[in-house]
C-alpha cells in the first residue's frame, strides 16, 4: 500500500478495461443516462432559464451541460476503515475520464479535473453521522466527464477497503489473544 512511501501505485499495475469502462459497460445505467443528457445539453449550449432558490445567484449563466461539481467518495463503516483501492480508482479516472467525439474518438479530460485523495492504507473514522463523513477522494470538474465512473471507482475501493479493515481487525484480535494466552499461562 502506498501510505508507506507516499507514492501512488503505477496505473500499469491494474488491469483496467478502459474501453468498456469509457463506454459505460460497468456503470449504473442512471449515470450513463445522466451523461447522455448532459452531453445533449452541452451540444445545445443550454442555459438554465427557470427560477432558482439560490440567493443572489444568477443561474441563467450556468451552462447546464457543462455543470461543474465536486464528487466525493467516502466510507461509512463504523467505527473506522483502512482505505484501499484508491490508487486503482485514480488510475481508472486517469484512463477513463472524458468523452467521445462524433467521430468516435475518445478525448481524455483527466488533466481538466481537480483530484484530491488519501493514500491507500489511511485510517478513516466514521461515527454514524452522515454529515461527518470523511472523503477519501474528491473529484472536481465538468460532471459529464467522470459521472459514469462512479460505480467502477466505488467497486475498485470497496473490496480492498473491506479486506484491509478485516485484516487489521484480525491482527488486533490475534494480538489480544496472545496477551490473554500469556496472562492465562502466567496465572496457571
Amino acid at each position: 500500500m502506498s501510505i508507506f512511501n507516499n507514492k501512488r501505485l503505477p496505473e500499469e499495475l491494474f488491469m483496467i478495461d478502459a474501453e468498456r469502462i469509457r463506454q459505460g459497460w460497468y456503470s449504473d445505467k442512471y449515470f450513463c443516462n445522466n451523461v447522455e443528457l448532459l452531453e445533449k445539453l452541452a451540444a445545445e449550449n443550454y442555459h438554465f432559464r427557470g427560477e432558482s432558490d439560490l440567493n443572489e445567484m444568477d443561474c441563467s449563466v450556468i451552462r447546464t451541460g457543462n455543470i461543474e461539481v465536486e464528487m466525493q467518495f467516502f466510507t461509512r463503516r463504523r467505527p473506522f476503515s483502512v482505505v484501499g483501492g484508491v490508487d486503482e480508482a485514480i488510475a481508472i479516472l486517469q484512463q477513463c475520464a472524458g468523452y467521445y467525439t462524433e467521430a468516435g474518438e475518445f478525448v481524455n479530460t483527466y488533466d481538466e479535473l481537480e483530484v484530491e485523495a488519501v493514500q491507500d492504507g489511511t485510517f478513516v473514522t466514521y461515527d454514524g453521522d452522515p454529515k461527518k463523513v470523511v472523503p477519501v477522494i474528491k473529484v472536481r470538474g465538468i460532471h459529464r466527464y467522470f459521472a459514469k465512473l462512479e460505480t467502477v471507482m466505488l467497486g475498485a475501493m470497496a473490496e480492498p477497503t473491506r479486506i484491509a479493515t478485516n485484516v487489521f481487525n484480525t491482527l488486533v484480535g490475534a494480538s489480544w489473544l496472545k496477551w490473554v494466552a500469556a496472562l492465562a499461562i502466567t496465572r496457571s
